[in-house]
């Protein structure tokens, strides 16, 4: 399954930035952007526009993949 950590962590190595670099472009802290990356946690809603903004990455193809993790995330924490 595709993540948004897989998506942000590839299209960020594709146009060769640092967590830095994409934290400076975005305004969200590194440590974020790499605990999202890494799937610690998931990037509010909020949020996902500017990352994808900054990434050039189709918003609504992000945003799919988001509602749909953390849809799974919520059945393997409540079993919902």
């Amino acid at each position: 399954m595709l993540t948004i950590g897989n998506m942000l962590l590839l299209r960020r190595k594709e146009l060769k930035l640092t967590q830095e670099e994409l934290s400076k472009k975005t305004g969200i802290s590194s440590i974020s952007i790499g605990k999202y990356e890494r799937g610690v946690c998931l990037p509010e809603i909020s949020l996902l526009y500017r990352l994808t903004n900054a990434l050039k990455i189709n918003y609504n193809e992000a945003y799919k993949v988001l509602i749909e993790e953390k849809k799974a995330k919520k059945e393997r924490d409540y079993g919902n």
